[in-house]
């Protein structure tokens, strides 16, 4: 589109300066000179006529625009004057310009061989038109314009380039961008779905691991780690620590009357009321067969069995659709040992504990069942 421009500005300053110097040899062009018959065309006026009078008219036309800029600054300018850009012939250029050698003997001696050719018959004949200031103007003026155009086209096309960039280019790598975010979320969200797949299966790994499968408590292997733990932790602190050791009264009879699918739903339903009695800091599990314990930390004589009766006076409350009139009771051997006591840091072994809470559970089947035994190990102050 550059190339375009440059071509039609170019080719308006020729025609301009081609009319320029056609209308310096053509008398037609001044009325005064052409009705004198001061001057004879040469023969290039006479033979192209027609065309010369058509570029003139091309130029006038293509001129309007500076004659309607030069009138306006006229009009809007009053200091300037209008013979400041004059039009005149070439036959008053000679008079002017032997005036000027006259008047201004010495300094303009150089001048002189030109002034005097300018009165030669071959320089009317040569130079018989005029000298319009205006078509140069129209020159300077086209390559103004030239370069206003120039930064115009420059500014649209950056704009046009620019606009085309943001909504096209820009726009579809952000359309692209957005989608990689929206696949990346996608992939996040996998992840993290993946993730807390895998993490609650872990959970539930962990939970059976520790969890007794048909009682739904803790099993004996976790019985036997935080008893550990808890029992390292009771001599390094020096507090207290009890243990309660229970089991089902009658439990192998039982068996043998109704059947063992009735005797696991007793083992359930113990478990069930064992552990909705057992408070938060308290660990109840199934050590074995009918056999249960409640690990309970930091719980002193009257807070263990509080504990412990509170499990063994709920559970002749069980009721069993099989039979309504059965009921069911449970014996317990409560240890309560608190370190504070010197000779309890000689205790090693989780055994000697489960030893105690057994040893007072068998005393309380001695003693007739349905009931609590305990043995208790305290500081006295």
């Amino acid at each position: 589109m550059s190339k375009v421009f440059d071509t039609t500005f170019l080719a308006i300053a020729l025609l301009f300066l081609a009319i320029f110097v056609l209308k310096l040899g053509d008398p037609a062009t001044v009325s005064a000179a052409a009705a004198s018959g001061a001057a004879e065309p040469l023969p290039i006026y006479a033979g192209w006529r027609g065309g010369i009078d058509f570029l003139y008219s091309m130029g006038d036309w293509l001129m309007t625009p500076v004659v309607w800029f030069y009138g306006v600054l006229l009009q809007g300018l009053p200091f300037l004057k209008s013979d400041w850009f004059p039009s005149f012939s070439m036959a008053e250029c000679a008079v002017y310009f032997n005036k000027l050698t006259t008047e201004n003997p010495g300094g303009w001696d150089w001048l002189k061989p030109l002034a005097t050719w300018m009165q030669t018959p071959q320089y009317a004949g040569l130079f018989a038109g005029s000298f319009h200031t205006l078509t140069l103007l129209g020159v300077i003026a086209l390559f103004v314009l030239r370069a206003v155009v120039d930064h115009s086209f420059e500014t649209v096309k950056n704009l046009l380039w620019n606009t085309y960039i943001e909504f096209t280019f820009t726009r579809r790598k952000q359309e692209q961008y957005l989608e990689a975010i929206r696949k990346e979320q996608e992939a996040r969200d996998r992840l993290n779905e993946e993730y807390n797949t895998l993490t609650q299966q872990t959970s539930q790994l962990q939970t059976s691991v520790v969890t007794d499968e048909m009682t739904k408590v803790y099993n004996k292997r976790f019985f036997v780690e935080k008893l550990r733990e808890e029992l390292a932790f009771a001599k390094k602190n020096r507090t207290q620590l009890s243990l309660v050791m229970m089991d089902v009264d009658h439990f192998k009879k039982f068996n043998d009357t109704y059947g063992h699918l009735l005797g696991d739903k007793v083992l359930i339903k113990v478990a069930e009321i064992a552990n909705g009695n057992t408070p938060d800091d308290c660990y109840c599990c199934r050590y074995g067969g009918e056999e249960f314990g409640v690990i309970m930390p930091g719980k002193d004589y009257e807070e263990a069995v509080k504990i412990a009766d509170a499990i063994r006076l709920s559970i002749p409350q069980a009721r069993f659709e099989e039979d309504p009139n059965i009921e069911i009771h449970i014996s317990q051997g409560l240890c309560v040992l608190d370190f504070r006591i010197p000779e309890l840091q000689a205790i090693t072994a989780i055994e000697q504990i489960v030893k105690v809470s057994d040893d007072e559970l068998y005393r309380a089947k001695q003693e007739g069942r349905n009931r609590l035994c305990a043995r208790v190990f305290e500081y006295q102050t």
